[in-house]
């Protein structure tokens, strides 16, 4: 998550002690009170502009400096920031917490950084090999370890899982092709679960001995962060049934559809 710097209306002060050196030291103190005025920047740093009284301040006269400590009137700061010059910062100067360009950049980036994830969230993903053998009766969680393609980058080959990457309304699906000692008047199921549980599934019922893809497709809204994995359930009396591994029959797919 992106932290923006630190913010208060009417963040306004006059230097009471200047830092010393003047033109190098990191802390100085406002006039009394005025501390308060200011964001404390234990929850975020921000950066102010320090120019001479009386004046309004230029690129010839001001210095842009980050605070990133206060104690009652007094800022730890470090200096020349957005490519300004240090200057001699004597007492009666005047301090404030304005927009600088780095607010709109900070801003600017966070937004290209969403509208990027909201146009380009998709995945489908595969197996490197067949799945071992499944325990009958069991529901297992399949290790799909390949990608197709993951604009994102919201899957994860490891942990086998997506992790949404904004909020919004998800099409996710999954289809697994179970094979080897498939039995006769038998269930095969998909799965598709949501933070740990499921919420879709699909089913065949086995009429003969052979394979058997059970499908599940489900429109459901996600929060940033929710995780989705894939399951698979065989019930064919016997612990050898395994999935197989072909891009073109077992696969799982995730497309944001509606970002909120």
């Amino acid at each position: 998550m992106t932290v923006f710097d630190g913010k208060k209306n009417f963040s306004y002060g006059v230097v009471a002690t200047p830092p010393s050196p003047a033109s190098s030291g990191t802390s100085l103190v406002l006039g009394s009170g005025q501390g308060a005025n200011f964001p404390d920047p234990a929850t975020a740093n921000y950066n102010v502009v320090v120019w001479p009284a009386g004046v309004a301040p230029t690129i010839a006269n001001a210095e842009i400096v980050r605070v990133t400590g206060k104690s009652t009137d007094t800022l730890t700061i470090t200096r020349t920031q957005e490519s300004t010059s240090a200057r001699t910062i004597v007492a009666g100067d005047q301090v404030m917490l304005a927009d600088t360009a780095k607010v709109y950049t900070d801003m600017q980036t966070a937004i290209t950084t969403i509208e990027g994830k909201i146009n380009n969230v998709r995945a489908r993903v595969g197996l490197s090999a067949d799945s071992g053998a499944l325990t009958g009766g069991a529901v297992t969680k399949i290790n799909f370890n390949t990608e197709q393609f993951d604009t994102a980058n919201a899957y994860n080959t490891s942990t086998y899982k997506f992790v949404a990457p904004v909020a919004g309304w998800y099409l996710l699906g999954v289809q697994l092709y179970f094979y080897t000692n498939i039995t006769a008047d038998h269930v095969y199921d998909a799965y598709i679960y949501k933070n740990g549980a499921s919420i879709a599934r699909g089913r065949q019922h086995a009429s003969h001995a052979s394979a058997m893809i059970p499908t599940v497709t489900t429109l459901v809204h996600l929060a940033a962060n929710d995780e989705i994995e894939f399951y698979g359930m065989q019930d064919s009396g016997g612990n050898t049934v395994k999935v197989y591994a072909s891009d073109e029959v077992s696969f799982a797919f995730i497309s944001l559809q509606q970002a909120d």
